[in-house]
């Protein structure tokens, strides 16, 4: 395990802390606050690995900032995920397309964004 870059814009705030699901700060040794950003250290990941061996979620931190509400953020630990077959074909009536994937530890997130007149300005599905 390496160290691991949580990418974020403060948008004029300041960083306050980092801390754990429970409520407890994480310390100097357990992350470092870079530009944009936060280092979540490779130590404090493995102990996260350790108790958590299994695929799927292993954690998650909670980033305070100087104004606004809290940020959770989830820690998995995941394999690529799998789909069964390279090529599918699209029914040619209505009915829905299935394609099995295993996920292996993945999430899968649906983001939609529509514009005021009900067009689709963003429909996408991202695997997390």
């Amino acid at each position: 395990m390496t160290d691991k870059t949580v990418y974020l814009q403060y948008n004029g705030n300041t960083l306050r802390g980092v801390y754990s699901s429970s409520g407890t700060a994480l310390t100097s040794s357990q992350y470092t606050s870079v530009s944009g950003g936060v280092t979540l250290k490779a130590a404090y990941l493995n102990t996260l690995i350790a108790a958590t061996p299994a695929l799927g979620r292993i954690g998650s931190i909670v980033i305070k900032s100087s104004q606004g509400v809290d940020l959770p953020i989830e820690i998995r630990r995941y394999s690529t995920p799998a789909v069964s077959t390279a090529t599918y074909l699209s029914p040619s009536t209505s009915a829905a397309l299935n394609i099995p994937v295993t996920l292996n530890g993945a999430r899968l997130a649906a983001v939609k964004a529509i514009k005021a007149d009900g067009a689709y300005l963003k429909n996408d599905w991202y695997v997390l």
